[in-house]
């Protein structure tokens, strides 16, 4: 695996003003800027700069044909390899030419931090042979007295933490999924049988128990497979990582939320039931065996409800407002969205709702 490569957001929102494939990559990359700065000063949290990164793709991968260049060259460990030339004017470290066609320079340093290297693209500009503006000469000019300037500012390094914390986190989703595919490939073949694991947090500590027990109904010639899961954290530390393996558990066996019925336990304990599909044990047993999900699985997603569920008005308020599941005058627990009024009333709810005294 060749080198990390990444581009600096001064370079990205200041040096290259133009020629972008996808324009939008330009705004974000601005507006990531933006925010990266206020978390630098404490102003904002980590949270807000992970919200926008996932707007763009990998700072290596914007879409101007420059960055997309530097990308490709810098792919490789090899630097006597692959020829690159040097920027002999800048003597306080090694800079390297990069070009793309006869419109686009830049500079790319090679830095080394923990034993790994990463090539940061510093800065960008025009080429125009023969004019003191040329790029080369302009850059050699604002290095006269060192080039740090050009070097990744606090900014960058928080990206690069929050962009690590992002994948960390994102590689924990997939585990917690396919953990929970697993776990309900071995209840479906083992019923009666209560299967359990430990699901560890992204820092590998011991989060929560998963248990999963498989029944198996006959009824009228037909067999009805009943699903219970049960989430039992290891202690009150988590909260949030707790509700997103539930989340996270349920959405991997059935992504529609109406075919779920919840119920908290004791010690901030959770109950989920459900029957299963087809489409469901099918996807734990080939989970199972190939202990690999499928490249377009999206972890904790789920499809939208159907119909509009009834609940106390407070109660209401506040799981909106907090995004947590109330409980439903049917028995269902469900997240309140703001389009229920587009959907059909829930019929039992409809109904005790009509049955409650004013």
């Amino acid at each position: 695996m060749g080198r990390s490569r990444r581009v600096t957001l001064r370079c990205a929102t200041e040096d290259l003003a133009s020629d972008w494939t996808t324009p939008a990559d330009l705004a974000n990359a601005k507006r990531l800027r933006e925010l990266a700065q206020k978390a630098v000063g404490g102003d904002i949290p980590d949270s807000a700069v992970r919200k926008q990164l996932r707007l763009l793709p990998a700072l290596s991968q914007l879409r101007h044909p420059l960055i997309l260049a530097f990308d490709d060259q810098f792919a490789g460990d090899d630097d006597a390899g692959a020829l690159r030339e040097t920027i002999s004017a800048v003597n306080d470290r090694q800079w390297f030419k990069q070009t793309y066609s006869a419109r686009w320079r830049g500079a790319a340093a090679v830095l080394e931090d923990d034993g790994k290297e990463t090539a940061w693209l510093g800065a960008a500009g025009y080429h125009r042979q023969g004019s003191p503006e040329d790029f080369y000469e302009e850059f050699a000019r604002r290095c006269h007295a060192g080039s740090d300037a050009f070097l990744p500012a606090d900014e960058d390094i928080a990206v690069r933490r929050i962009e690590v914390n992002v994948a960390r986190l994102d590689a924990w989703k997939l585990q917690v999924h396919l953990t929970a595919l697993v776990l309900l490939d071995a209840a479906v073949n083992n019923p009666e049988n209560t299967y359990d694991t430990t699901v560890l947090s992204p820092d590998s500590a011991e989060l929560l128990t998963m248990s999963m027990t498989v029944v198996h109904t006959d009824v009228d010639g037909i067999t009805a497979h009943e699903l219970v899961i049960e989430l039992v954290p290891v202690g009150w530390e988590h909260p949030r990582l707790c509700r997103l393996t539930s989340a996270i558990a349920t959405s991997a066996i059935d992504p529609q939320p109406e075919a779920w019925r919840c119920a908290p336990l004791k010690d901030n304990a959770e109950s989920h039931w459900t029957v299963l599909t087809e489409e469901a044990m099918s996807a734990a047993r080939a989970a199972a065996d190939s202990g690999e999900l499928s490249a377009d699985v999206r972890p904790g997603e789920v499809r939208l409800g159907t119909v509009a569920h009834y609940s106390h008005r407070d109660h209401i308020a506040y799981a909106s407002v907090h995004g947590e599941a109330v409980q439903a005058m049917c028995g269902h627990w469900f997240v309140p969205t703001a389009d229920h009024e587009t959907k059909p009333k829930c019929a039992t709810c409809q109904e005790e709702y009509e049955n409650t005294p004013v």
